[in-house]
């Protein structure tokens, strides 16, 4: 899945610390982390306490299915937390 254009992927979470967005085949899954601390750096990603949420795009055919998860760890790590349908 692309984005039309740079709204789209705002309101996919454009006021997120960072984004990532993973394309495989027919699934997009998008990451966007609040950060637990107001500056960047790398000490920052492997910082405990960053919200960060998953949204994963499935198309079939003319369908795309959304779901919209919630974790809480490191931003370095985001893809082996566990996710929640709540913040």
């Amino acid at each position: 899945m692309a984005f039309i254009n740079f709204s789209e992927l705002y309101n996919a979470g454009g006021s997120f610390a960072l984004q990532e967005v993973i394309v495989n085949g027919s699934t997009t899954i998008i990451y966007g982390g609040y950060a637990p601390r107001p500056q960047p750096g790398r000490t920052t990603e492997d910082a405990s306490g960053w919200l960060i949420r998953r949204l994963e795009v499935t198309e079939d055919g003319e369908n795309q299915h959304i779901q919209c998860t919630w974790a809480r760890g490191t931003w370095a790590q985001r893809a082996d937390l566990d996710y929640m349908y709540f913040l």
